[in-house]
């Protein structure tokens, strides 16, 4: 089973010399096991073989405000081992063929920790509809807890206003 939870929003002008306006304005996840808890129907549907799809909501404490972050939440069982999952993940080369609107994704930064874990930067070019975007996204990977989170790179300015996500194997 994996889960997704991905959030974007807004738009600049992409420039890998120069630094994002801003330093992230959406809580980045962390690695680590999902918070997420699920209903018994929900399992009952991804034992059918049912993706589950949610909004989550994050509105103000004054709901006469607009405002607050909405995060799509997608968890599918997948008849796969984690580490065959985790491949496919981050094959951010193999993006363009697997994820629809991707046209480019090309890394420009891995760094190995000595925990384990993995930074891998990397830039995407990507489409819906006739708008085109460009953006700069910085992965932390955990093979042993199963698990990616990802928010943008800061340190180059992106066509999208901010972005995080996050992905788990159990």
């Amino acid at each position: 089973m994996f889960a997704l939870i991905l959030l974007l929003g807004g738009a600049f002008a992409a420039n890998p010399d120069a630094p994002h306006p801003h330093g992230g304005k959406l809580s980045p996840y962390v690695l680590g096991p999902p918070t997420v808890l699920l209903s018994r129907e929900d399992e009952e549907e991804l034992a059918d073989g049912k993706t589950i799809m949610r909004v989550i909501s994050n509105r103000p404490a004054d709901e006469s405000r607009e405002g607050g972050a909405r995060r799509l939440l997608m968890v599918r069982d997948v008849a796969a081992p984690k580490d065959v999952v985790l491949d496919r993940i981050g094959d951010f080369a193999a993006y363009p063929r697997m994820v629809k609107g991707c046209d480019a994704c090309h890394v420009y930064k891995r760094e190995g920790r000595p925990d384990g874990t993995e930074e891998v930067r990397c830039e995407y070019r990507i489409h819906a509809l006739h708008l085109k975007f460009r953006y700069f996204m910085s992965h932390q990977i955990d093979p042993e807890a199963g698990c990616v989170v990802w928010n943008l790179d800061y340190e180059r300015e992106s066509d999208l206003d901010d972005s995080v996500g996050y992905w788990c194997t159990t």
